[in-house]
């Protein structure tokens, strides 16, 4: 057993069970998925040691053992918490699809954290024809239509049905990295 299936949620592990059973994972996302988990974790674990040890030395006692609490706290929130897969994973394993529309886009530029992209707010009627809204951010140029985004672009929008709120437009990159689907939608191939 991997490191990263211990952060598998319930639903997860039920998609890749059913996907393995109909010979249709994605091998290679799930190597990716795990990645990015165990990634997270270490990246927190080691944050909240390296801060729990330097607080130490630097407060005294009694403020100290406030700030153990609060470490302890972090470090049990993030060996417990889920991995939030309902921005990419769970919508492209298992989510229907829906045409959407751009709402409002920019492309934002931060060097000082290694951020550019495009942030995105759009909107989708789910299968009951209630209006959805939400955004995205960090849009690589190579995945929206000549390197741009524009109110009003369309675009498609994987859901999951029970639970619309958990939705994710379709990016190629992020798509071919996430899904876990061997078998792509046929409207991906036109």
């Amino acid at each position: 057993m991997k490191i990263a299936e211990l952060f598998y949620p319930k639903e997860l592990k039920e998609i890749i069970a059913d996907l393995r059973a109909k010979d249709d994972l994605n091998e290679e996302a799930l190597k990716n998925i795990d990645k990015t988990i165990t990634r997270q974790r270490f990246s927190m674990i080691i944050v909240s040691f390296f801060a729990f040890i330097a607080f130490i030395y630097i407060l005294p006692s009694s403020e100290a053992y406030l700030l153990l609490l609060a470490a302890v706290f972090f470090l049990t929130f993030s060996l417990v918490s889920p991995f939030n897969l309902n921005i990419y994973i769970l919508p492209y394993a298992n989510g229907a699809v829906a045409s959407g529309r751009v709402l409002g886009a920019h492309y934002d530029i931060i060097p000082a954290h290694g951020y550019y992209g495009w942030s995105i707010r759009y909107e989708f009627s789910d299968s009951s024809g209630r209006i959805i809204k939400n955004s995205a951010v960090g849009i690589k140029k190579e995945d929206v239509r000549n390197g741009k985004v524009r109110e009003g672009d369309s675009l498609k929008i994987f859901y999951l049905e029970d639970d619309p709120s958990k939705n994710a437009p379709f990016f190629s990159s992020i798509y071919k990295r996430y899904s876990l689907r061997k078998t792509k939608q046929i409207w991906l191939t036109r």
